[in-house]
């Protein structure tokens, strides 16, 4: 059984399979197969279809399933930063957290915290800003990115496409020393 810890380094590129076609896909089974190789990753998101598609130690999403590593916070959202930044804290739980860019300014407080404390976490959102979904939404993605860009000491890195995602990864794990946003379009499966 492995543990993530500083002294790793991570190659995600040969991580993702090369047959499937959109990057969501491709990062989802880049963060199952490090799920499944660190035992103390913890997935985090108040997006339900996206953590089933996230394995845990068991393999499957359950309530009851005491080997699970994901944990769904569906409406506690605004406390979500916050939550993983103490689960880091307090155990030896390395927190990756998913959501979408709509509701990255819920996330300030715990990025705040995480950046001043230099917590290497990694934060993901799905820049979902002109979605079908997000139509009612008065701002856009640059507003968003700007609050982002405010916090001193947060690397938010964008990738492009499969290759740069898998950079960004691995920056994440081999590089970084403090909290990382990766901000890209994943397509709706998210």
């Amino acid at each position: 059984m492995h543990f993530l810890n500083e002294n790793i380094k991570e190659n995600v590129n040969d991580n993702y399979l090369m047959n499937k076609n959109d990057l969501a896909a491709k990062l989802i089974t880049i963060m199952n197969n490090v799920f499944d190789k660190y035992k103390n990753t913890i997935a985090i998101s108040s997006l339900f279809d996206l953590l089933t598609k996230i394995k845990n130690a068991g393999g499957v999403h359950d309530f009851n399933n005491p080997e699970g590593r994901k944990l769904f916070l569906e409406m506690k959202k605004s406390a979500m930063g916050l939550i993983a930044c103490g689960i880091f804290y307090h155990s030896n739980f390395k927190p990756i957290i998913f959501d979408s860019l709509s509701d990255a300014s819920l996330f300030i407080p715990g990025l705040k915290q995480a950046a001043a404390n230099n917590l290497k976490m990694l934060f993901i959102f799905n820049n979902d800003l002109n979605s079908l979904k997000n139509s009612n939404i008065s701002y856009q993605e640059e507003e968003q990115v700007a609050i982002l860009n405010q916090i001193e000491g947060l690397k938010i890195l964008y990738p492009a496409d499969a290759n740069e995602l898998a950079g960004a990864i691995e920056y994440y794990f081999n590089k970084a020393t403090s909290p990382v946003v990766i901000i890209a379009k994943f397509n709706s499966s998210w």
